[in-house]
């Protein structure tokens, strides 16, 4: 007896067989896949007042990209110094709008650009000059659980020039430069001391500026100050790299 082998049934299962791989090859790739990213437009709330139909100082913004829905990766803004003058500090406020639970929120920051963090450094310091520009952004991602980005906004709070006149609603911008400058003293007058106690200040100066840690002992009134410390110690690095501990205990003892 001879027997037919089915080759319609073969065939279709055959069929059946490849779309079934083929909708789980789409499935697994959809899961895997990463979340596209989104960018958005950072939105100036507030710019300097024009003088002559000229902003002194002029900020200009690009995107801001999110990795997903809740988290802030970046975004650049610039100021241009428009003026004939140096600018020796500047700060803008940036904030982010979320929606959490089907309430909205607003969280703000500040993100300053201070080229003049001590007198020790007048020399060194690269001021933003007429015509140049310095930028502003967050220093790491900003996310929120269970929420939705909707925008950005920056505002320019405060600008400080060379000879101490400064514009801007100045909401915390003249404070917090104030703190970090103060930051910046406190460290070198306790380094100064540190020196002066050692029997080898080299040593001292070495240990000090080379540690990525400020002293204990020094306990800050809030972050700006802190941040001001970090600035002048790194700034005292960079003496001590180019020319020696001897040249750090001259500018130490300086004033």
């Amino acid at each position: 007896m001879t027997t037919v082998f089915p080759f319609k049934l073969v065939y279709r299962v055959l069929i059946l067989a490849g779309l079934s791989v083929c909708l789980w090859a789409v499935s697994a790739g959809t899961k895997s896949s990463p979340q596209k990213e989104q960018f958005i437009p950072v939105v100036i709330t507030n710019q300097l007042e024009a003088k002559n139909a000229l902003i002194p100082a002029d900020l200009r913004c690009g995107t801001a990209r999110l990795s997903a829905p809740d988290q802030l990766e970046e975004f650049r803004c610039v100021l241009k110094n428009n003026t004939q003058a140096n600018i020796s500090a500047a700060l803008a406020i940036y904030t982010v709008v979320y929606e959490q639970n089907g309430s909205s929120y607003r969280d703000s920051f500040s993100s300053i650009a201070d080229a003049f963090v001590h007198k020790d450094f007048k020399g060194t310091n690269k001021l933003i000059g007429p015509g140049t520009e310095t930028s502003f952004g967050p220093p790491g991602p900003i996310s929120y659980e269970n929420a939705v980005i909707k925008g950005v906004e920056i505002s320019i709070d405060y600008v400080e020039f060379e000879g101490g006149s400064s514009l801007g609603p100045d909401k915390q911008g003249s404070r917090t430069v104030g703190a970090m400058r103060t930051g910046a003293e406190r460290y070198r007058e306790w380094l100064k001391v540190q020196t002066h106690k050692s029997a080898n200040y080299l040593d001292t100066i070495s240990s000090a500026v080379e540690t990525n840690s400020l002293p204990s002992e020094l306990r800050f009134t809030n972050a700006n100050e802190e941040q001001g410390a970090n600035a002048y110690r790194y700034r005292l690095r960079k003496v001590y790299q180019t020319r020696g501990p001897v040249e750090v205990k001259k500018l130490l003892d300086s004033n």
